[in-house]
């Protein structure tokens, strides 16, 4: 008889693979840290192209298998477009182009995306209370 894991163990386990990973590669290997986490490198590149696999794979059940979830499926999927497109600052990590002035003033990197707005690798008093919040 075989066993299979439920999904929600098989999530648990890869999460905690991935947090001692990381926690192992912070103590005894910081630079392969900061290549899997540091802006445009390896781990941004890695979570844009799992959150496009994502959001195509939650597009194609939505419309290979209509029914009661799926709008469910539509909406996550449109959910992890969106994260993907934050991340790659819609475009303009591949086409090199200009952030508009709205983005330069209020964007901590100076991206085109949202996510920056409030956030980003600079220590800010509304980093802090988004951080706590």
């Amino acid at each position: 008889m075989t066993h299979h894991m439920k999904p929600c163990t098989t999530l648990l386990l890869l999460f905690l693979t991935l947090a001692v990973a990381m926690a192992v590669s912070v103590l005894f290997f910081p630079v392969a840290y900061l290549y899997a986490t540091y802006e445009n490198l390896y781990g941004e590149w890695l979570q844009f192209a799992a959150f496009t696999a994502i959001a195509v794979y939650c597009v194609r059940i939505a419309r290979l298998k209509p029914g009661r979830y799926t709008r469910f499926w539509a909406l996550l999927g449109l959910a992890a477009f969106y994260v993907a497109m934050e991340e790659i600052s819609w475009g303009q990590q591949i086409f090199h182009w200009d952030s508009g002035e709205f983005f330069q003033k209020v964007n901590q990197q100076g991206e085109t995306n949202l996510h920056n707005i409030f956030t980003g690798p600079y220590s800010t008093l509304k980093k802090l209370i988004l951080t706590y919040v």
